[in-house]
């Protein structure tokens, strides 16, 4: 009986230890000892996936503007150049966090190239991005892409006017949201960095001013080199499509877990599973793999998944993509407290689901 009584114990001791908030160093710590070697090499062959995404979209492009092809035909070319230029940024996304190549004046070149279609800068995005949102993700007003308090909504009048076309906010204008919102983050993002907080040095916003005016010169060529008649699929059509790929997954990574004081990515992180198209988006859904070890080529984050869920299985968190765009749309994107997520104008309070 009173071995059975410690058995117990020792038990509930394991279940609470399972709830102690962990940083992302703690948790590597005791991953490390886990991980083959190879899993955390570079692999500098991946860097043949944003040549044959690019080259794809650039080839359709250029069938777009070379052939008469029927609207229905041009339409079809025109998604498949935001898929590709979606794939594209998501190239070049592994490649900045040095999983692909190592030297940082080829991540750079790769980086102001694959941005080229969303606009946005590399130095911004390895600042807000790579430093920033990794580093403090879910932190409150500490990450750059988390959603905001209820006191801090109340105060933000530039929130307050994006409410109504944020998911969850029952609006119908919310169901185009992924449509434009990932090309709309990254402008806000770098006009915020750069006007509001004020902490880059000097060096670096001309760095930003740069890539910016050469990104837009491309774009000025190509509105100047295709036809107007072929604006619509060939710019507007890609960016709708690719906003919509890049939109979903950067959406699904955080929106529906919990503010949390330390960056404890088992607790603010979620991984969606998008099987059969995991591959063929390449590999986007890893998100608490990819948190807990940004540098790992996404190839081999199937592998690091398997030796994360085995060792917290209780913690680990993940749903299909379908099932969590669902549940997005039912929870407003304003938090009442740390797991708790509240409508500001019908005041309707929903609850995150350990």
């Amino acid at each position: 009986m009173e071995s059975l009584l410690k058995q117990e114990q020792t038990t509930a001791k394991l279940k609470k230890s399972e709830k102690i908030i962990k940083n992302k160093k703690a948790y590597r710590e005791e991953l490390n000892p886990l991980l083959d070697a190879s899993v955390k090499t570079a692999d500098p062959y991946r860097v043949c996936w944003f040549v044959n995404y690019f080259s794809i979209s650039s080839m359709l492009m250029l069938s777009l503007v070379a052939f008469k092809l029927t609207w229905e035909a041009q339409l079809v070319l025109g998604m498949l150049i935001g898929f590709f230029n979606a794939m594209v940024v998501n190239s070049v996304h592994e490649i900045l966090h040095g999983g692909v190549i190592k030297d940082k004046r080829w991540q750079y070149a790769i980086g102001l190239i694959g941005f080229t279609s969303i606009l946005t800068s590399v130095t911004f995005w390895n600042i807000w991005h790579n430093e920033m949102h990794h580093e403090r993700t879910q932190q409150g007003r500490l990450d750059p892409l988390a959603w905001p308090s209820l006191d801090d909504y109340q105060k933000n009048k530039w929130q307050q006017k994006i409410f109504a076309l944020t998911p969850g906010s029952g609006t119908r204008a919310s169901y185009f949201f992924f449509f434009f919102w990932f090309s709309a983050s990254m402008f806000i993002g770098q006009f915020y960095l750069r006007f509001k907080m004020k902490n880059i040095t000097l060096r670096q916003h001309i760095l930003i001013s740069l890539e910016n005016a050469v990104q837009i010169g491309v774009w000025a060529a190509a509105l100047y080199l295709i036809p107007s008649s072929l604006w619509i699929f060939c710019l507007v059509v890609p960016f709708l499509v690719q906003n919509y790929f890049l939109s979903s997954y950067q959406m699904l990574e955080h929106s529906l877990m919990p503010i949390t004081e330390e960056n404890d990515v088992l607790v603010n992180t979620m991984s969606i599973n998008n099987f059969p198209l995991n591959i063929l988006h390449h590999f986007s859904g890893y998100n608490v793999e990819h948190y807990l070890y940004p540098e790992v080529p996404f190839s081999r984050l199937p592998k690091l998944k398997k030796i994360v869920m085995d060792k917290y299985k209780d913690k680990y968190k993940t749903l299909s993509k379908w099932k969590a765009i669902y549940l997005l749309y039912q929870t407003p994107r304003v938090y009442k407290n740390n797991k708790e997520f509240i409508h500001p104008e019908t005041h309707k309070v929903v609850s995150l689901k350990e």
